[in-house]
């Protein structure tokens, strides 16, 4: 029964090797000693049994709590790490947070550079309607009538500027090269009549044997040019609607933009000139590139009718 009673312990324990000892013992002394004496020899044997055990048992507790505290240890480390790398990142969150904030909140009012080189640039207004923009030939802005694009004018390098409403008024664009011994050169400022196109100009404009330098002054219809500009896109697409509307408009003189005052430099020919309403020259001062003086008179349908001096022959 003892005899049993440790081999089940034995095989349920780390300490096989010991208690083989002394179940072997055991089994020697019951073969040589007497009858009564083999007798206690399970229960000492199950006593040493059972104090190997005890002793492995605390060993084993010991060193799992040994083990047990060095984990804690660990993770009293790596709690402490992890708590204060969050802190770390908490503060500079906040940190970014504050300083996009002020960035936001507090735009500085001035900001001074010594040189700035772009492609464009825009000057708005809080609405978001621009107030200005520069440009080079690639990025020139379209036509924009209250802050929408409606039509591609082309390339015009320069500055473009524009009223409150986000429409452009007006601009000073330039260019200029020679191409096989030919000159294509101009500079030309521009102020427009409300929603529509230039009715003074500032220029400058040289191409091939022509040259023109002077302030022209230009009538302009009170209809806007964007309804002008869709009503004519409509009109090449076969818009007989638009086609019709557009003949009304001509007869009422809508669409005209006849030149009414020049004063500058034509081809060498210093000159002030006045026109009619509908475009026709009334009044010619000259003084040619030859310096001959001259002042002249015309009927509306461009006939002279005086012409000073009067000594030349009419």
């Amino acid at each position: 029964m003892y005899t049993e009673t440790i081999f089940l312990l034995v095989q349920k324990t780390t300490i096989q090797p010991y208690l083989f000892q002394v179940l072997s013992a055991t089994f020697y002394f019951n073969s040589i000693l007497p009858p009564i004496i083999p007798k206690f020899l399970p229960l000492i044997a199950s006593l040493y049994a059972a104090k190997r055990i005890l002793l492995m048992l605390a060993l084993s507790k010991t060193h799992y709590l040994l083990n047990q505290a060095k984990r804690n240890r660990k993770m009293n480390t790596l709690n402490k790490t992890t708590s204060s790398q969050k802190a770390i990142n908490i503060l500079f969150a906040l940190g970014l947070t504050a300083i996009t904030t002020n960035t936001f909140i507090n735009k500085p009012s001035t900001v001074d550079f010594e040189h700035i080189t772009v492609k464009s640039l825009k000057v708005l207004e809080s609405s978001g309607h621009p107030r200005i923009v520069i440009a080079n030939s690639e990025f020139s802005p379209k036509g924009i009538y209250k802050g929408k694009e409606f039509v591609d004018v082309g390339s015009r390098p320069g500055m473009i500027f524009y009223n409150d409403e986000g429409t452009e008024n007006g601009g000073l664009i330039f260019m200029g090269k020679e191409k096989d011994g030919k000159v294509s050169h101009g500079l030309h400022m521009s102020f427009d009549r409300y929603n529509q196109d230039q009715t003074m100009t500032l220029q400058h404009i040289e191409e091939d044997d022509y040259m023109v330098t002077g302030m022209r002054i230009i009538d302009r219809s009170t209809l806007p040019i964007a309804e002008q500009i869709a009503l004519e896109k409509a009109n090449e697409n076969g818009d007989l609607n638009a086609k019709k509307k557009l003949e009304e408009l001509e007869k009422q003189g809508m669409l005209s933009a006849n030149n009414r005052a020049f004063y500058g430099t034509l081809n060498g020919d210093a000159m002030l000139k006045l026109h009619d309403k509908q475009g026709q020259t009334r009044i010619r001062m000259i003084v040619d590139k030859e310096g001959i003086a001259k002042l002249e008179f015309l009927d509306a349908q461009g006939n002279m009718v005086l012409r000073l001096p009067d000594d030349q022959k009419l």
